[in-house]
């Protein structure tokens, strides 16, 4: 624990508050040793602990024992990305067991559905950052749904930012697809 919160406080002192942070955290913890890592987190402000029990590449999702460790902190808990359909998501949100959904649309069933969880997560005051791993046309994707989602979307996350030739895989719409960490609906 005190390795990570080192790493932590030395990104937080080369970011500042102006760029967010946002911490891939498993998965696999135990409930206690997310418990201790989130509340530890707590001074340095940053924008979610991700995948704390289960997540990426786990067919189940506890939202019990997320509920525990959620209601434990002020951090912001996220996780979803592997889970499949909206009512995957239905104990999540109905039990406010994160503090945000992160589905991917390769993994969610598409476009429409990430809507319909976005639109469910805000009835219950539950955030969206959906997750957007692979090609640019995944990107778009995001991009569009991200546009039509309701006021509790706040990101999505993105990781093809160190690859030179990313963008090269779509033609005929403007470029760079990310201009000031954003993306414009083409």
């Amino acid at each position: 624990l005190k390795s990570e919160i080192a790493c932590v406080r030395a990104l937080k002192e080369v970011l500042g508050d102006k760029v967010g942070l946002a911490l891939d955290c498993g998965p696999g913890q135990t409930i206690p040793a997310a418990i201790r890592l989130v509340k530890a987190l707590e001074p340095f402000n940053v924008m979610w602990a991700e995948d704390l029990l289960q997540g990426d590449y786990s067919p189940y999702t506890d939202a019990e024992a997320y509920r525990i460790v959620t209601q434990s902190t002020s951090t912001p808990t996220l996780t979803g990305e592997h889970i499949y359909l909206r009512h995957g998501f239905r104990d999540l949100i109905d039990k406010r067991a994160v503090s945000i959904v992160a589905p991917d649309i390769n993994d969610v069933g598409g476009i429409a559905e990430a809507k319909l969880i976005a639109e469910f997560a805000d009835l219950y005051g539950v955030l969206i950052a959906p997750h957007s791993g692979g090609s640019p046309v995944v990107f778009l994707a995001n991009v569009h749904a991200a546009a039509a989602m309701p006021r509790n979307y706040i990101a999505f996350e993105f990781h093809q930012a160190d690859d030179p030739e990313w963008e090269n895989l779509v033609q005929g719409i403007e470029k760079p697809l990310i201009k000031d960490g954003c993306g414009t609906p083409p």
